[in-house]
């Protein structure tokens, strides 16, 4: 009876989890979507700045990530550890967005400044809202590793449908809103997204209050208290981590600059920018079928077998753009068989950062758990960078400018340099998964004891 109520339970948090997504998955969809686009062609930049623009921000994002997780860490506040985060964060994630679209006078410098922080300083705070939100996630859990990939997975099912009603909405809002003046419309679809944003942290926070209860007044546990310099020593000396934040550099580079590129593949290949809307809505229909999958797949194959496959998978989806990325149809179909696959990996990968951080403290005894998931975030902030460098590589290599046009062979090379560029990426984790040590048997015994400790630390603290 007992474990019926708790897989009830389980279930309805993950479904809460997936609505909170469907109204909250848009605070970065244009600058994952449209940011190198928004740069080029609404802000004015040329590829090279706009390269200058992402590296040099994903340089201060990656420094960022590295001290955002002991932020979350050391957070002690009467809305708990976590929810202080995103009930305040996502307003200023919004509200800073709006300066990706910003244009001033004949001024690049400047230009490319104000859109460097519209384009930073949102995934920044996305950084802290992540970091909170999967501890959210390790506490609902209660120390089950199958409630981590459920909860993981089902967070992409929200952001899925999402990313699908955003792809399949960006650009006739950018029409609707701008009429003419692509940067009011850009602006007016950051509205819309916006306030959808405010509605979706909202239910997050009211589901999460009872898993993340007020710490200001309890006392810290300083033997398991750790150090700045603890986290990172516990991170980079753990060979757990940092096979699986390696493995993520790769995946993320090669996914971020397919979505960096795919504007360009439809305006200038296909020759139509609303192409990119149907690629964009379709691609996301991939991601949701296999992250409702993932739990089920993950567990009758483990979940690092899980990531081995689905990285194989994705490299071979992204070297077939090659043949059919020519056409509307080919493209859609082919990207979004590429993004059933590669979500395979993302439901179940905030499961391996929980793994590293409970294996550090079963093994350590320093609590370091939501600065490995934190990790992520460097992970994701470095793929950026490079991402960013990939992509604008490949348009310099066709000596790319905003008013060219694509001949036949140029199309073809451009398609072929798209392809490639982002195929190799997946090269990284195929080899790093070999080198990962821990079995997902020991991950979840180290979890139990974890949570089982955690659990007799809160009741002692509360009758002191």
């Amino acid at each position: 009876m007992e474990q019926t109520s708790e897989k009830k339970r389980i279930k309805k948090l993950a479904w809460i989890i997936v609505l909170y997504q469907v109204f909250g998955s848009y605070a970065l969809i244009i600058i994952q979507n449209y940011g190198n686009y928004a740069m080029t062609n609404v802000a004015g930049l040329s590829p090279g700045m706009a390269a200058t623009v992402m590296s040099v921000s994903s340089m201060f994002l990656i420094i960022w990530s590295l001290f955002n997780g002991a932020i979350v860490q050391n957070t002690r506040s009467r809305w708990g550890q976590f929810r202080p985060w995103y009930i305040f964060g996502i307003y200023a994630c919004v509200f800073a967005g709006y300066l990706l679209y910003v244009k001033i006078g004949s001024s690049v410098i400047i230009t490319a400044i104000i859109v460097g922080i519209g384009y930073a300083v949102p995934q920044a705070l996305m950084d802290l809202m992540y970091t909170a939100r999967i501890g959210i996630f390790t506490k609902m859990a209660k120390g089950n590793g199958e409630a981590n990939v459920l909860f993981g997975s089902y967070n992409w099912v929200g952001t899925y449908i999402g990313y699908f009603i955003a792809g399949a909405t960006t650009v006739p809002l950018v029409n609707f809103f701008g009429k003419g003046s692509e940067m009011l419309g850009f602006i007016g679809a950051h509205t819309v997204y916006g306030i959808s944003c405010f509605i979706g942290y909202a239910i997050f926070a009211r589901a999460a209050k009872p898993y993340d209860l007020p710490n200001k007044d309890i006392p810290v546990n300083k033997e398991k208290h750790a150090s700045i310099i603890d986290m990172v020593k516990g991170v980079f000396t753990n060979r757990v981590g940092v096979v699986i934040l390696l493995s993520d550099i790769g995946r993320f580079t090669g996914y971020y600059a397919l979505m960096n590129l795919i504007a360009f593949q439809c305006t200038y290949v296909i020759g139509d920018l609303n192409a990119s809307a149907a690629v964009f809505a379709f691609v996301n229909l991939g991601g949701l079928a296999s992250s409702y999958l993932t739990p089920i797949i993950a567990g009758k194959l483990g979940r690092k077998l899980t990531m081995r496959c689905s990285d194989v998978l994705s490299f071979l989806a992204l070297l077939s753009v090659i043949f059919v990325g020519r056409s509307v149809v080919g493209l859609t179909v082919l990207l979004t068989v590429y993004q059933f696959f590669s979500s395979f990996a993302d439901g179940t990968d905030p499961s391996l950062y929980i793994d590293a951080g409970q294996y550090s403290l079963a093994t350590k005894g320093k609590d370091t758990r939501d600065y490995f998931n934190s990790m992520y975030n460097v992970a994701v902030k470095a793929a950026v960078g490079i991402a960013g460098v990939v992509s604008n590589t490949v348009l310099a290599m066709v000596a790319f400018n905003p008013d060219m046009v694509f001949d036949e062979a140029l199309k073809t090379r451009f398609t072929i340099l798209v392809a490639c560029g982002t195929a190799m990426c997946y090269l990284v984790p195929i080899i790093a998964m070999f080198f990962h040590p821990l079995s997902d048997a020991q991950a979840d015994e180290y979890a139990r004891i974890n949570a089982e400790n955690e659990a007799a630390e809160f009741a002692a603290a509360n009758k002191e």
